[in-house]
């Protein structure tokens, strides 16, 4: 570079500088009239503030003073609501926000180079009160609390319609804010009335499905109730926005709603030097009531660094994106779906939990369609190629979540997921839930988290509820801290009813675990895991079914140069379901473990050249006394268990373990297990039974096929199988063009004592 050119560079980039200082217009609050004595109502004034910014499109900067400014009740239900607007900056300067519960703080739509931070918000009055329980009465469902000094009575509040309703509630431990009383106790309590039953007194009554919460709850355990005030929206939101920010802002107390919420961005949101704690001096049990911070469709996952989070009656951080439900096929290439819109271009992940991944597609056109009747708008999306098998959603739910969705297909943007998200630097402490709920890929890195009430990582895709997806797929959890958390540390996983390992590519890498329940690692239906250099710490009050590592339907793992300390004497530090040694690469790893633990315990492999199957789509359960079920209806557990009705349960990947019900109660009974596939050329077919355990009198593992759903069974293979090795069976058939194949399990016809079980699985197709 000439010394000219370098020249013309300084000099322009002199002009662009001052170009800049010159257009950035101050704004100060207080040439608008806002006092900042804490009792003037300061929201006109600061919103005649906003308003001048607005009047120019932004290119500016509004200013306050380090004051309290309390915002009493607005019309329009924000105090700062930036739309379509750029280069704005608002520096708080150490401000106090008084702001009444009724309102949201800050929402930007639309907007571009737009940065705010710089002040704490409290609400006044707060939006949940707390109280030390003094009775219960688990029969009657109720329980007496003894508010605390200074906190609303709920009960008197909503019978004079000072707020608009209660929330949720929660029963926690007498010395652990916002941590549950046991860790299989429920979340949160719904309540069915509460009373005054004298002053400083309210009586809680719980609905009849709930009252089993009570059974461990006792006088000094302690009580936090949330509750509406009115008004929606989250505390801060970001939506649709481009280059923006929110930093070094403390939140002590917030509204009932998200306390950040950032949706829809079109590049990386910041949100640096977040606090949200309970203020210091006080005896709050509670900062906010919902989520930290609830990310949701973004066209990149936000970065979030060097925040504290505390005292959260939800999740500190939600990354994820829910699915658009197909309404109806149009015609080939076309759908029409409940949400969106998606840009052309996207990138589609058809998926039905009920099945496996159906596959991806790229959007190529995109219509909006108002139906009638209806508020939000439905699209029609084209995409690049035939949809195959997919299942429309049909009723008029049109909400994100709902149990009738388990068979339907929903449509995961892949492009609008916030994948790609980075925690880092952030401090996590005692809360209700999980410290990080993460759905799509991303980056998790040196973090403490300690004291959570749930896991500190919960990392895959949910069904059955929200259906918040996808599942991780290029996942880093790196040099984080987690201890004395009430679940398992970390989570990764992939959800879906027949077990896919549709997770992958997951990297763990050194971080320090000491886990107080459950295990410190546990990574379920994932391929490509790789764990290495991790340093865990198993204490005595960690159960002892819950080893330090739990590898659950996984392939592809490799761990090495980790370190694993167990006091306990336990079967083995790391174990396995569905996860066998043909998947596990075993590196050095240093364990010290008390006597009689073994290091691995994986499940043995399978029969050499034996083919593993697919999932089955169809389940089914016939026999007195038992309810036949969709397969659809059964997808949490790994075991069925069963006594004349089915508890809901999933299959393994390549095996199936069943538990029969006791003879003495059904004379007899089958459990099926089906899957269709062509044997138009085969003579013959082979599978294998493995995990034999006759403690009663054993399992009758019969082989059936049948070539349409109209005609029946086919029986070709049946024996009673009591031994606990692997075994091999070959059966004869005559060819058909299709057959659906069922396992059957049965009950035997004599005296069962105790449950039997049996793994059986893998088909494979012979020519003789």
């Amino acid at each position: 570079m000439t010394m000219r050119t370098l020249f013309v560079a300084l000099l322009l980039n002199t002009l662009m500088i001052f170009g800049a200082s010159m257009t950035d217009t101050i704004i100060s609050v207080a040439a608008y009239g806002a006092k900042g004595d804490g009792i003037t109502d300061d929201g006109p004034a600061i919103q005649r503030a906003l308003a001048a910014v607005s009047s120019n499109g932004g290119n500016a900067r509004i200013v306050f003073e380090k004051k309290t400014y309390r915002i009493g009740k607005l019309s329009n239900g924000t105090l700062l609501d930036l739309r379509s607007l750029h280069d704005v900056r608002i520096d708080g300067n150490g401000a106090v926000f008084l702001n009444d519960p009724n309102n949201n703080l800050v929402a930007l739509s639309r907007c571009t180079n737009v940065s705010v931070g710089g002040f704490t918000l409290e609400c006044d009055p707060l939006s949940f009160s707390q109280g030390t329980i003094i009775a219960v009465n688990a029969d009657e469902g109720t329980f007496d609390v003894e508010l605390h000094r200074g906190y609303l009575n709920w009960a008197e509040a909503l019978r004079e319609k000072r707020i608009a309703g209660v929330s949720i509630g929660m029963i926690m431990q007498s010395d652990a804010p916002l941590r549950k009383k046991t860790p299989n106790a429920g979340d949160f309590v719904r309540l069915e009335s509460s009373v005054t039953t004298a002053a400083g007194m309210v009586r809680v009554t719980l609905p009849e499905t709930q009252r089993k919460q009570l059974i461990d709850t006792a006088p000094g355990d302690r009580f936090v109730v949330t509750f509406y005030y009115g008004g929606q929206g989250a505390n801060f939101s970001m939506i649709s926005c481009l280059s923006c920010e929110f930093h070094d802002i403390t939140v002590y107390s917030a509204k009932f709603g998200m306390t950040f919420a950032v949706s829809k961005s079109l590049d990386r949101a910041v949100l640096r030097r977040i606090v949200i704690k309970r203020k210091p001096g006080t005896d709050r049990l509670l900062a906010t009531p919902k989520d930290g911070m609830h990310c949701k469709e973004n066209r990149v996952g936000p970065l979030i660094e060097d925040c504290w989070f505390e005292g959260l009656l939800d999740d500190s951080i939600n990354v994820s994106v829910c699915p658009y439900w197909v309404k109806e096929i149009i015609d080939e290439r076309t759908v029409m779906a409940n949400a969106g819109p998606p840009l052309v271009g996207d990138r589609i992940m058809a998926y039905n939990p009920g099945r496996e991944d159906l596959g991806y597609y790229r959007v190529v056109a995109v219509e909006p369609y108002q139906k009638p009747g209806k508020r939000s708008l439905w699209q029609k999306i084209t995409f690049d190629k035939p949809v195959v098998d997919f299942d429309i959603q049909p009723s008029d739910n049109d909400f994100p979540g709902g149990p009738e969705k388990l068979k339907c297909t929903g449509l995961y943007n892949l492009d609008a997921c916030g994948s790609g998200y980075i925690v880092r630097n952030c401090t996590f402490k005692e809360q209700r839930r999980f410290a990080i709920l993460g759905r799509p890929s991303g980056t998790i890195e040196n973090n403490l988290m300690e004291s959570t009430g749930g896991s500190a990582m919960h990392l895959g895709n949910e069904i059955g509820s929200f259906y918040e997806g996808p599942m991780p797929q290029n996942l880093v959890i790196r040099g984080n801290t987690v201890r004395n958390v009430l679940s398992h540390a970390i989570v990764v996983f992939s959800s879906t009813m027949l077990r896919e390992p549709l997770a992958h590519t997951i990297l763990i890498e050194s971080n320090s675990i000491e886990s107080l329940y459950g295990n410190a690692l546990r990574v379920s239906c994932a391929s490509n895991v790789r764990i290495t250099g991790n340093r865990i710490t198993v204490n005595e009050k960690t159960p002892l079914d819950a080893a330090a590592v739990h590898l659950d339907n996984c392939r592809a793992v490799s761990m090495d140069a980790n370190g694993i300390t167990d006091p306990r004497t336990v079967g083995a530090a790391v174990t396995g379901s569905d996860t066998r040694e043909q998947d596990m690469r075993k590196g050095e790893n240093k364990f010290t473990l008390a006597g009689g633990t073994s290091a691995f315990a994986l499940e043995p492999d399978p029969p050499a050249g034996l083919i593993m199957p697919k999932k089955p789509r169809y389940l089914a359960v016939q026999g007195s006394g038992l309810e036949e079920i969709p397969f659809a209806k059964s997808p949490y557990r790994q075991v069925f268990t069963f006594r004349g009705s089915v508890t809901r349960g999933s299959e393994s990947v390549a095996a199936y373990e069943v538990h029969p019900p006791f003879a003495k109660e059904i004379t007899s009974g089958s459990l099926f297990f089906g899957d269709r596939f062509d044997v138009a050329d085969e003579t013959a077919l082979r599978f294998y039974a493995a995990k034999m355990n006759a403690q009663g009198d054993g399992v009758i593992v019969k082989l059936a096929f049948r070539a349409s759903e109209s005609e029946r069974w086919k029986e070709v293979f049946s024996q009673k199988i009591t031994e606990e090795t692997w075994r091999q069976f070959e059966v004869d058939i005559t060819p058909w063009q299709e057959k659906t194949v069922f396992y059957r399990f049965e009950v035997n016809s004599g005296a069962n004592t105790a449950f039997d079980n049996a793994v059986v699985g893998g088909v494979q197709k012979l020519r003789k």
